[in-house]
């Protein structure tokens, strides 16, 4: 929908599903080299399906709509999503993908901006600068045999060192949130251009736990991190 010129309203729903990768169905064994566990395929994966919707509002300003402000809304339900676990075996620690019985809610916001600089001064009108932030909340129920399983070691504790017992938890490999921050200059002469970027982003669930009448292990996740990359391209001809 474009209501006045220069603004424009996006939305859309699909239906889709998410396959298993190769590596996940693969019947090899590997070893982690962030864990040190051997990592099995799962051939028994199924795909999961998907149900995708989002709403976008953006604003072109400038010369050509160089500079522009957006925000965006999305939710997301993922029917029986794949997740890594980790199992105790008689080979030790093993990792592999399994099929959440459960539907995971997805949701979230972002929003993105890009501004040329050329406003400061004629030095910079071929320097631009654009950024975004993306909030996710995304939460999965926790695998019935799983919670079962936590629930009866937790009873066998006295009522007063019990710990409170959440039947969810965050979905496998969703970040709480991504910042992107870049500055770009172009040389229109020379058919370069030049980007320094700045990612950052939250932990990341990387392993789910699992538990057993006995033992349960914890959930692995990925630390918070932040990198600074620099580029160059340059176009040879017309072509």
């Amino acid at each position: 929908w474009n209501p006045r010129e220069r603004l424009f309203v996006r939305t859309s729903y699909s239906e889709t599903v998410a396959r298993p990768s190769f590596r996940e169905v693969g019947p090899y064994f590997s070893q982690s080299l962030e864990t040190g566990n051997l990592v099995l395929g799962n051939p028994a994966l199924t795909p999961s399906d998907v149900t995708n919707i989002d709403l976008r509002v953006e604003r072109f300003f400038g010369e050509g709509g160089a500079d522009m402000v957006a925000a965006s809304v999305f939710g997301k339900k993922i029917d029986q999503p794949i997740e890594k676990v980790v199992f105790n075996t008689t080979e030790g620690l093993v990792e592999t993908w399994n099929n959440n019985p459960g539907e995971a809610d997805l949701r979230g916001f972002e929003i993105e901006a890009r501004k040329n600089l050329g406003f400061l001064g004629e030095p910079l009108e071929n320097v631009t600068l654009s950024g975004n932030y993306t909030r996710i909340d995304a939460e999965v129920p926790i695998d019935p045999r799983t919670a079962a399983s936590i629930q009866s070691i937790y009873n066998r504790l006295p009522p007063e060192r019990r710990p409170d017992f959440e039947t969810t938890r965050r979905l496998f490999d969703q970040p709480e949130w991504i910042a992107n921050l870049d500055l770009t200059w172009t040389l229109p002469a020379w058919q370069t251009e030049f980007v320094l970027s700045y990612f950052r982003i939250s932990e990341v669930l990387s392993v789910t736990g699992s538990a057993s009448p006995s033992t349960f292990f914890y959930d692995s996740y990925e630390r918070s991190y932040d990198r600074l990359d620099f580029g160059v391209s340059k176009k040879f001809g017309d072509g």
